[in-house]
């Protein structure tokens, strides 16, 4: 049987990951903001609820997902991180 071209569950796991940890740091900054009186609180707490939904949501879709990468789930990962920490970030 041939192997499919990469496993997209793990991608999704890592990706997830990834985001979560992002989210973490958007609340981080969201701390700052409250210790300085910002006006731009509010954003960076939506903005930190919507990547954490956002990374949940994509670890729960590569739950079961085994723990070996290759060489082509390596690929993907990078170069949808770049795209993902953008759009969210």
């Amino acid at each position: 049987m041939p192997r499919a071209p990469f496993n997209i569950r793990i991608i999704f796991r890592f990706l997830g990951y990834l985001l979560f940890i992002e989210s973490l740091f958007m609340l981080l900054t969201a701390g700052v903001a409250y210790l300085y009186h910002e006006s731009d609180l509010r954003i960076f707490l939506v903005s930190a609820a919507i990547t954490l939904g956002g990374g949940l949501a994509l670890s729960l879709a590569g739950w079961k997902a085994s723990t070996l990468v290759g060489k082509h789930e390596s690929f993907v990962i990078v170069t949808m991180v770049w795209i993902l920490f953008s759009l969210f970030g």
